[in-house]
């Protein structure tokens, strides 16, 4: 789940963490304390940054299909949200299921081919 934060603030991080974790308690998880990792402005994480990058040359990979050359910031958040929507709909390699996708498994929903995936 993306979430789109255009502060970054501890209050608004802290109403982010709230909102992502009522959305998954809604199907059963539970959280018995969360640890918040946080590193500094300049602090390199590698795992972090080499999602980032994946999310980014995928939502290129969908603007490049665009016949626009400028977009609007909603559009580019909801870009985006679809890049990671299609990013979890498959199973990864080093998954906890090998035939579940991520999208089945925390917000149980099912993708529909040719809704979600055909133009």
């Amino acid at each position: 789940m993306g979430e789109y934060m255009p502060s970054h603030t501890a209050t608004y991080m802290g109403n982010a963490l709230i909102k992502v974790m009522h959305f998954y308690s809604r199907d059963g998880f539970v959280f018995p304390f969360v640890i918040i990792n946080t590193s500094a402005a300049c602090e390199h994480v590698a795992e972090i940054k080499r999602c980032i990058h994946t999310v980014e040359a995928r939502s290129r990979c969908i603007v490049a299909g665009m016949p626009f050359t400028h977009l609007l910031a909603k559009v580019i958040a909801h870009l985006v949200y679809y890049a990671i929507f299609l990013l979890n709909a498959f199973p990864a390699k080093l998954g906890i299921s090998d035939r579940l996708f991520p999208q089945e498994i925390a917000p149980q929903q099912s993708i529909d081919f040719k809704k979600d995936c055909c133009t």
